[in-house]
């Protein structure tokens, strides 16, 4: 639980989101929607991009072990995603 409301922690969010959302769209990748395939490769960048974008804002030290924790949130979601949809 976090002791106080960060706005740099929102504006990271945002951020993050937005990348991997765009890098998502270059690729033509929609997870979540119906009838997109999960595709690991995909997925896998989206998570890099928007990890490193936030790691970016939080203040440009990069931590392999944030990239792949990072990245391998963004495979799960998009593959549970891809089952409910």
């Amino acid at each position: 639980m976090q002791d106080k409301f960060s706005w740099k922690s929102v504006a990271t969010s945002a951020v993050s989101a937005g990348v991997g959302q765009g890098l998502n769209a270059a690729m033509g990748y929609h997870p979540g929607q119906l009838g997109v395939q999960f595709d690991l490769g995909k997925s896998l960048v989206s998570g890099l991009g928007g990890s490193l974008a936030a790691q970016a804002v939080r203040g440009g030290k990069i931590s392999a072990a944030a990239l792949a924790s990072d990245a391998f949130g963004n495979v799960i979601g998009d593959a549970i995603g891809a089952l409910h949809a």
